[in-house]
């Protein structure tokens, strides 16, 4: 994943100063950023009533949603964001099968033609030097740059240009009115998916529905071969240039870093699958089927999944309509398929994935708020024209079981469990001590040491154990380690196991105190066996 929320979080460190109600403001932001571009979605695909509902399902959410809104882990609130941006660039572009701007093309011919010249003789000048020189390099202070990494993509760029000439008879300009439009939102698109796909690959949910429907619309609606070969150039190149970070980083990584994900044992899928539907769908949407001690809860739950059940068949229903009534192709109707396809290829996708096993915070599904909630209220509207009960009926278990769920909620539940323990909400009881104790280097699990660092504000330095594991940042690791004495922050679950291994180890010297759920050991005898050995993490 990249590193977007970390940045605009370093901008409100410098701003407002660190804490951490300033890191909480980054995912605020974006997650208040997302409601209003879904609202207005679902404004313009369908009109203000479905935009009113949409707002209204989104508000009275589930508290998964509602914590995540708030919680920095790695770009999802983002994800959510360009995911959203990206539907109403591809309404845009979808929109234009029903418009003909061919005034636009003409008052924009030349400057495009300027700059795509610009562009191809920039590309021609940086081949030769690759050709003569071996590239064009640059030395900034301490820092090399080459561009014998790019070698691939310019040769690429040169290539669908060159064709673009021959089919074009040499006018490579000679499109349909639709091209130049089509160019500026597709540049757009191509940008914010770029960017997007930098911050977090989740927005590869978005992009497999939207890609064939997009290519389908241009199949039939750009005539003409070489605007339809333009414009997937301009998708590649402006996608390599918002996701520049990425590339860069590997450039000077040598790619040695793998993939985020990837397809999970076969005799999983199944199951991955089953757990989907039973287990992350219904703690995404905060649904809880115990009748025994919540029948409230459990009442409200099931009317909701039915309602998002019968959402999904309604939609299909009006796909299907459409299809065999052979209506004619339209913006909505595309952007319904496009929905349909994305909350058909979820679950397929998610439980063939690596990240199918993580079902108990599905936060990776989070997407499907950028979805559901318009679907729903689509139903609602229908719904709401043939009867106001029967809408009040299905419409009041999303607001109670919210309202419920929000006002019984236990922000502990969701910190995460280490060793069997969860992890307590404030470590300034353990902070507190260990300055009393003049500890400020420490190694403890990956969960607590960083935390541990960030609200001591680096007066305590903390580092995993062993380095190899989980090491987001080796200069606390270079630090505790040139330490003369650190201690180890252990979980009591563990604590037993970890004082066995340093009597095995001969090494009577040290002492500990109980700080629940942590075990603090300190002034522990210097010894290499306990540097490379010692099983924190295990």
């Amino acid at each position: 994943m990249g590193s977007l929320e970390a940045y605009v979080a370093a901008l409100f460190f410098y701003l407002f100063g660190s804490s951490s109600w300033a890191l909480k403001l980054v995912p605020l932001i974006f997650s208040a950023c997302f409601f209003v571009l879904c609202v207005h979605l679902a404004r313009t695909l369908y009109g203000r009533r479905v935009g009113m509902l949409t707002a209204l399902l989104l508000v009275f959410s589930s508290p998964f949603f509602l914590v995540w809104s708030v919680k920095a882990r790695g770009g999802y609130m983002e994800t959510l964001f360009f995911g959203t941006a990206l539907f109403i660039l591809a309404r845009k572009l979808l929109l234009y099968a029903d418009t003909d701007p061919a005034g636009k093309q003409e008052r924009s011919r030349g400057r495009l033609r300027l700059a795509l010249n610009g562009l191809l003789l920039l590309t021609v000048f940086l081949l030769g030097l690759q050709v003569v020189n071996g590239g064009l390099h640059l030395q900034v202070g301490g820092l090399s740059i080459s561009s014998r990494g790019y070698v691939r993509p310019l040769i690429a760029l040169v290539f669908f240009w060159w064709a673009g000439h021959i089919l074009c008879g040499g006018d490579p300009l000679r499109w349909s009115g639709l091209a130049t439009p089509y160019w500026k939102t597709m540049a757009l698109f191509g940008f914010t998916a770029g960017l997007a796909w930098w911050t977090n690959p989740l927005v590869c949910f978005y992009l497999l529905p939207l890609i064939p429907v997009l290519g389908w619309h241009l199949r039939r609606t750009l005539c003409s071969g070489s605007a339809q070969l333009y414009l997937v150039a301009t998708f590649v190149l402006l996608f390599f240039l918002g996701s520049l970070p990425h590339w860069l980083y590997g450039y000077f990584e040598g790619f040695s870093g793998g993939g985020v994900t990837g397809l999970a044992d076969m005799e999983k899928w199944l199951l991955q699958g089953q757990g989907f539907f039973t287990v992350a769908l219904p703690r995404l949407v905060g649904c809880w089927f115990d009748f025994t001690t919540h029948p409230l809860v459990a009442g409200c739950s099931v009317v909701v999944m039915a309602v998002y059940g019968f959402s999904l068949l309604f939609l299909a229903g009006r796909l299907g309509i459409r299809l065999f009534s052979r209506s004619g192709f339209r913006q909505q109707e595309a952007m319904e398929t496009v929905f349909f396809l994305f909350l058909l290829c979820y679950p397929l996708l998610f439980s063939v994935s690596s990240m199918g096993w993580f079902i108990s915070r599905p936060r990776y599904l989070l997407p499907l708020f950028s979805v559901l909630p318009i679907v729903t209220a689509v139903f609602f509207a229908q719904v709401l024209d043939r009867s106001r009960i029967i809408f009040s009926f299905l419409m009041i278990p999303f607001m109670v079981l919210s309202l419920l769920q929000i006002a019984t909620l236990d922000l502990a539940s969701f910190q995460p469990w280490v060793h069997n323990v969860r992890l307590p909400l404030r470590f300034s009881p353990l902070i507190q001590r260990l300055k009393e104790k003049n500890i400020r280097y420490a190694y403890a699990d990956y969960w607590i040491a960083y935390r541990l660092v960030f609200e001591s504000r680096e007066e305590i330095i903390c580092s995993v154990y062993p380095s190899t594991v989980n090491d987001r940042y080796p200069p606390y690791t270079e630090l505790v380690g040139r330490a003369r004495a650190p201690a180890y922050i252990i979980m009591q679950t563990r604590s037993s196991g970890f004082e066995k291994m340093l009597k095995d180890m001969h090494i009577r010297g040290y002492r500990k105190e109980r700080l629940y759920p942590f075990v603090l050991f300190y002034d522990v005898e210097r010894s290499s066996a306990v540097e490379e050995e010692t099983p924190v993490n295990q």
